[in-house]
């Protein structure tokens, strides 16, 4: 169905039917780009509800990063969590 679309697009189809081809191809970027975001938000919630407390402590631990670098990135996981929460 998709190669007889194209087809009619390269044989000379109407303008009206090449601009709901580009319409339909952008729309399913956007779709595809949601469903990414959304399971980047799924993943960065899992993270800052579940494993920041054990991946701040084990750090800490191991002292292997200063606690300003590990505030930071605290800082950022959040923030990002945020962000990504105002698409959804």
């Amino acid at each position: 169905m998709e190669v007889k679309r194209l087809y009619d697009v390269v044989s000379g189809a109407p303008v009206v039917e090449i601009f709901s081809l580009m319409v339909q191809t952008v729309v399913d970027a956007q779709r595809s780009v949601y469903w990414l975001l959304f399971l980047v938000n799924l993943f960065i919630g899992f993270f800052v509800r579940y494993l920041s407390k054990f991946f701040l402590g084990f750090c800490l631990m191991l002292d292997s990063l200063s606690v300003d670098f590990l505030s930071t990135l605290y800082f950022a996981i959040i923030s990002n969590y945020i962000t990504y929460s105002c698409f959804f």
